[in-house]
């Protein structure tokens, strides 16, 4: 049992040592999370809130729903 979890431990240790001497893996994690954020900034940036086009929104769907349809 003990020999099994020293194997064990054994192939994880250089598994984890291989990935991060090659580096890409974390220079691939590192470039995937700059674009993950610079598109949260961009739909954050869309998604701006302009109090006079909401204002102008309510406007028109309140006259839609009083003026009768032709």
């Amino acid at each position: 049992m003990v020999i099994l979890m020293s194997v064990g431990s054994y192939i994880f240790l250089q598994s984890v040592s291989l990935a991060e001497g090659t580096g890409e893996g974390n220079a691939v994690e590192l470039k995937l999370q700059q674009n993950l954020q610079e598109q949260a900034e961009t739909e954050e940036a869309s998604q701006t809130v302009l109090p006079e086009v909401e204002l102008l929104k309510f406007v028109i769907e309140t006259g839609k729903r009083f003026l009768p349809a032709s």
